[in-house]
């Protein structure tokens, strides 16, 4: 961790970089926040951003809640355990939700066993971490296997009423009551074929090619044919009228879509191959992305500004009202032009499928 500082303002505003802080310098840092009843947050497993279950959690969470008791019991420390659940981690404006679980006291005795040390400290370690990772487990979903979770997911698809948009806090909490009778249950018979009947339905779909909620329109009796190519002509509709009015944002920003599929998609690879732990790595292509477009989208924004500046500064001849009027247009249709292709992008996959 480096530091940064601001210099006064009299002198002029900059930065100036510090040594780097050691470990111990870190903590204490981190236990005076904490005992000012400031707030600080961690990430005590880290890396199972695409995985099915948490990796172990490491003791520093616990170390740190221990310390702060034990320099000063009466700071009112809580931990408070948060989960975040998601879909689509490699998608613009994709859907998450945040769950915050009941705050986690520590017992007292666990304070005193940590002041001791030695074997006692590590249970008291031992024992706080385990109470903290049951509290994770209460606000994230946990399968033993990503087939598992798979078919808990489809199950869960299967088990929604028709035509019913259930709000993604449901889904979330469906898929844990899933997974809890699945854990709890897994070896009965019923369990065993109910799963094996959802893993063969899951292989039929993909070796179709279309998705589970799709499967109701191939009903001719619930959905006549006449109906089916009214609605395909109404999504075609919506679709090359949103396509339309984001031609002149493709047309402006194409090279910062190419450049942030390559990068990220290099930096995907790149992850997979340096880690153990990820299995697709697509919360890689979600960070890349943002990284990219925050660099690119303001240097294209300056881009363009700078050509229609140098265009009209050359264009005396077009009077000055209209060299005003042409300039409010280009500054007033450049950002909703931007917007107006990012909801296209985030939309289309709705019209389509």
């Amino acid at each position: 961790m480096t530091t940064l500082s601001t210099m006064d303002c009299a002198t002029g505003p900059h930065l100036m970089l510090h040594r780097l802080l050691t470990k111990v310098e870190c903590s204490t840092l981190v236990y005076r926040e904490l005992c000012d009843g400031g707030c600080v947050g961690i990430f005590p497993e880290g890396g199972s951003h695409d995985r099915p279950n948490l990796l172990p959690l490491k003791a520093g969470v616990a170390l740190i809640a221990l310390g702060t008791l034990a320099r000063q019991p009466d700071c009112g420390l809580s931990i408070i355990p948060c989960g975040l659940n998601y879909f689509h981690p490699n998608k613009f404006r994709s859907r998450a939700v945040i769950e915050f679980g009941n705050p986690v006291q520590v017992h007292p005795d666990q304070i005193e066993a940590f002041k001791m040390g030695g074997h006692l400290k590590r249970n008291a370690v031992g024992s706080l971490l385990e109470t903290i990772n049951g509290s994770l487990a209460a606000v994230t979903q946990q399968a033993p296997d990503r087939e598992t979770l798979m078919v808990i997911q489809a199950t869960r698809r299967l088990y929604k009423p028709l035509r019913m948009k259930l709000p993604l806090a449901v889904v979330i909490e469906l898929n844990r009551n899933l997974l809890k009778g699945y854990t709890r249950f897994r070896d009965e018979p019923k369990v065993v074929h109910l799963k094996k009947a959802v893993s063969d339905y899951n292989d039929r779909l993909k070796a179709l090619g279309i998705r589970d909620h799709q499967v109701e329109w191939g009903d001719v009796e619930q959905r006549p044919w006449w109906v089916v190519f009214g609605i395909l002509l109404l999504r075609i509709g919506e679709f090359l009228a949103l396509a339309v009015g984001t031609l002149p944002s493709i047309a402006l920003f194409w090279p910062v879509f190419v450049i942030t599929k390559i990068v990220s998609l290099k930096k995907q690879r790149s992850a997979l191959a340096a880690s153990v732990v990820k299995l697709e790595g697509r919360d890689v292509v979600g960070s890349w992305k943002i990284i990219v477009e925050m660099g690119l989208a303001p240097s294209l924004y300056t881009l363009h500004t700078a050509i229609a500046t140098v265009w009209l500064n050359y264009c005396p001849m077009m009077g000055i009202t209209v060299l005003l009027w042409v300039g409010g247009l280009i500054r007033g249709t450049i950002f909703p032009t931007s917007f107006r292709c990012g909801y296209f992008r985030y939309c289309s996959s709705d019209l389509c499928f």
